[in-house]
């Protein structure tokens, strides 16, 4: 029987990266470009972040610009937004589309402790592309999202080689050495039990040590309920990703796209048959 080979747990960079440090050495070369590159102990000698997006920062990129932290940032960072110290806060993980949107938007309409908790979005993307993937759009739109819904964003680099759950351990703990007391992480997954479980095996201990817990505001919700939740948002979205002859990027997503939809595709693309990009209507 074939087997997937096993995905090293750490990139090149990062065992090369740790290696210097063990030795005491501040630089290592990156095997891919050949560069020189400062390692976390060099970086800590200097007391204070740079500004230049250094691919071990330890200081939380604090003295890059905001509007330059979507192209230079390495390490996780807010892109929008504060941080409000001592506060207890509520964690999204936020892909730009849809259904993040409609978990967030389930939890203000029916929660009336809704307020209690700040609301932080997190949002992992490619670091070479500055993509998010699947979504298939670029981390700056993102942050427009965020802008506009008035909600402080967490953008969390992802490394070719590198876990997810690597990445998000990283993402939490940034928040965290903000001032965020997390106490739990909602994601938006519809359907599709295998993702949940595998969501409950890798991040569930995770979230546990923190304190936190795993919540999913729209898991088997009837599609019915969510256009309907979709309408009263007045959010919009269009596709931004598809891997079906249906449906067509740039198509917009409401009940007229979703009741024309072939019955072989899922109303709302959860096997991945499409993605979407979301344009909010207003703050939540």
């Amino acid at each position: 029987m074939l087997r997937r080979p096993m995905r090293p747990s750490r990139p090149p960079w990062q065992i090369a990266h740790d290696n210097a440090v063990t030795l005491g050495e501040k630089t290592y070369i990156d095997s891919e470009t050949g560069y020189h590159v400062f390692t976390e102990t060099a970086l800590l000698d200097r007391g204070e972040c740079c500004g230049a997006g250094c691919r071990h920062c330890p200081f939380d990129h604090t003295a890059v610009s905001m509007d330059k932290r979507t192209a230079h940032i390495q390490k996780p960072a807010l892109l929008m937004g504060e941080i409000e110290r001592g506060k207890k806060h509520r964690v999204f993980s936020w892909s730009g589309g849809k259904d993040s949107f409609l978990a967030l938007a389930r939890l203000a309409r029916d929660e009336e402790d809704f307020f209690s908790l700040d609301t932080v979005l997190l949002t992992t993307f490619d670091s070479r592309s500055r993509r998010v993937a699947h979504q298939e759009i670029a981390i700056d739109l993102v942050k427009e999202q965020a802008e506009r819904l008035q909600v402080p964003l967490l953008g969390v680099p992802v490394h070719p080689e590198q876990e997810y759950q690597t990445s998000l351990r990283a993402g939490l703990a940034t928040l965290q050495r903000a001032g965020a007391e997390i106490v739990e992480m909602n994601f938006g997954d519809l359907h599709l039990q295998h993702v949940l479980e595998w969501r409950t095996a890798h991040l569930e201990p995770l979230l546990h040590q923190l304190g936190a817990r795993l919540r999913y505001p729209i898991f088997h919700c009837p599609y019915q309920d969510l256009l309907t939740l979709w309408e009263e948002s007045k959010a919009q979205a269009r596709i931004s990703a598809s891997l079906v002859k249906s449906v067509q990027k740039g198509q917009a997503f409401n009940r007229e796209f979703f009741l024309e939809l072939p019955p072989e595709v899922d109303g709302f693309g959860e096997n991945g048959e499409f993605h979407t990009l979301l344009q909010p209507h207003d703050s939540i």
